[in-house]
């Protein structure tokens, strides 16, 4: 957190995705659904976290914005957004689940089979069904286990959910993936030349750790995460030792 200026008046603003309350997070993303430009964005920030009408902040020198624009750049960089201020979302009278910092709590099946399928293809089409059933595959109801079959059920119950809530649990879940994308670099290549050398088909990864043992498979698809991309690095790295 920092501490800026406005006229004389001292005001405490975030410097970092994660210094955002759950109050914060909501109100920002309101503003990103509403499509406003980034000096719009900034102009209605200082307000809120000024406690100050908007027409008061709208008065102030331009080089004032100028100078304001760089404070929140975080928000308008790369996402890393990790902490969970949702863990509990609530539609009609049912408590969803989501989960936890880091998405450590998550399986296989539910980020590789489930959540990123309808990720990639929420972000290529922006059809609402397909971020409905994003969300469905990251909460589940609460004191229940993530099960695959009642994505589609969840989805219509998640469907009445505010956008703006929608939408923050997107931040979240791209902050992570960026976290555990740094974390397991290897994995998640970057350039087109990595990916062709580097890169798991993780559609496969189940075959790949099954060693022909299909008994194992729902083992694996039940597996946390982090142990299959351990998994897979060290497999990497062993690969790469014996081809030198």
């Amino acid at each position: 957190m920092k501490k800026v200026y406005i006229g004389t008046k001292p005001i405490i603003i975030p410097s970092s995705w994660n210094q955002l309350s759950k109050e914060d997070l909501l109100f920002i993303s309101e503003l990103f659904n509403k499509k406003y430009i980034k000096e719009e964005i900034v102009v209605m920030l200082l307000a809120y976290f000024a406690k100050m009408p908007m027409q008061k902040i709208i008065e102030l020198k331009p080089a004032y914005f100028i100078e304001m624009e760089h404070q929140f750049d975080f928000l308008f960089q790369n996402i890393k957004l990790t902490k969970q201020l949702l863990p509990i979302i609530k539609v009609g009278f049912k408590k969803y689940a989501g989960p936890s910092a880091g998405l450590t709590n998550m399986t296989y099946e539910q980020f590789i089979i489930f959540s990123e399928t309808y990720f990639a293809q929420y972000t290529k089409t922006q059809n609402e069904n397909f971020l409905n059933l994003f969300v469905a595959s990251l909460y589940v109801p609460k004191n229940k286990n993530f099960e695959s079959d009642d994505i589609t059920k969840n989805a219509k119950k998640i469907s009445k959910l505010s956008n703006a809530h929608k939408t923050a649990i997107l931040l979240f879940y791209q902050g992570n993936r960026n976290y555990i994308a740094s974390k397991f670099p290897k994995l998640f290549s970057k350039s087109q030349k990595e990916k062709k050398e580097n890169e798991f088909d993780f559609l496969e990864v189940i075959e790949l750790l099954n060693k022909e043992d299909v008994s194992k498979n729902n083992t694996i698809r039940k597996t946390n995460i982090y142990e299959i991309f351990t998994r897979l690095n060290n497999i990497l790295k062993n690969e790469r030792k014996h081809s030198n």
